[in-house]
């Protein structure tokens, strides 16, 4: 009798096993993170820094792949994302105002609606800079305006968020420019303001900070409301505060129709990501610093930035 208890008993627990399998649940395979802009700038340092410690926090080991894919003014990468199957194996950081401009024009209309995506984060914004070559003779806004033709400022592609800024923010202080654009990076365009390409660049004050250091490039504005860099004068001081609208986002999402159960995981990870000491240290760096906020802060980001670049749509590039 006990003998039989005991075959019987074995055969429930493989029963059990056979038909009830122990499920791996989410992740249980690669999560790809799209980047817009190609490798060396600052979207970039933070998706890698962000995914290494992003595979720690997350349910199951698997590995977190940034991938750059940019082009096309970012909507290759946005349309990527957008088109992805919702199944949390693809994330993608967001450009913010630049993947927003070709929305707000509409013409052609993009084959995305970002206020359709799941918002899961927001790393944090950046305030721009105004800086010239190091070795340059002009040292102040008001040498731009004294040169006697419109200043060359290097950018990304017309219709980015840097190119928008330089068009803003020439216009705003007065300053007659010429924009040199279709560089497919913040790195690219900087390293083009130092080679001479144009006389200097706007860019988020993080990605100046090592070539300020290094004496390459000299910042003669901060766009902010208060100036982080020692001598050089802030928006206020400039006259225009309304400069500092001209924040650059970067917002973390995934396709429509997230399921829920996954979207808490990505957020819940993702935040412990950006908190991460590690992380923390490889940004401060880089002369950049996390304010990580969850998915709901991401999407009142998006609708606040729509409002306000929609008032300057006149400076967006029609096709």
């Amino acid at each position: 009798m006990k003998r039989l208890i005991l075959v019987l008993t074995a055969v429930l627990c493989l029963l059990t096993v056979t038909t009830f399998p122990t499920l791996a649940g989410y992740p249980e395979r690669d999560i790809t993170f799209i980047i817009p802009h190609g490798p060396g700038g600052t979207f970039d340092t933070y998706v890698r820094a962000i995914s290494a410690a992003l595979e720690r926090y997350l349910p199951n080991k698997i590995n977190v792949v940034p991938t750059n894919m940019p082009g096309a003014n970012m909507t290759r990468a946005i349309t990527a994302a957008y088109r992805a199957k919702p199944d949390g194996y693809t994330i993608a950081i967001f450009d913010i105002p630049g993947g927003l401009l070709a929305q707000i024009v509409g013409n052609p209309r993009p084959s995305y609606d970002l206020s359709k995506f799941t918002w899961l984060a927001s790393i944090g914004s950046d305030q721009y800079g105004l800086a010239v070559n190091g070795s340059s003779a002009i040292k102040s806004v008001e040498d731009m305006k004294a040169l006697g033709r419109p200043v060359k400022l290097t950018t990304t592609g017309a219709g980015t968020s840097s190119y928008m800024a330089a068009k803003i923010a020439t216009d705003i202080m007065g300053i007659p420019s010429s924009i040199i654009s279709g560089y497919r990076g913040s790195s690219e365009y900087i390293i083009g303001a130092i080679r001479g390409d144009g006389d200097g660049t706007i860019a988020v004050l993080p990605m100046l900070h090592k070539y300020r250091k290094s004496g390459d490039l000299r910042t003669i504005a901060v766009l902010a409301p208060t100036s982080s860099v020692a001598g050089v004068p802030d928006a206020v001081r400039l006259g225009h505060p309304e400069l500092s609208l001209l924040a650059l986002h970067r917002l973390i999402g995934a396709p429509p129709g997230l399921p829920e159960n996954i979207r808490q995981i990505l957020e819940k990870a993702l935040l412990a990501a950006m908190k991460d000491p590690e992380t923390v240290r490889i940004m401060a760096a880089a002369g950049a610093e996390m304010q990580p906020e969850d998915g709901a802060r991401a999407a009142e980001i998006l609708k606040a930035s729509f409002d306000f670049f929609s008032r300057y749509r006149h400076y967006i590039p029609q096709p």
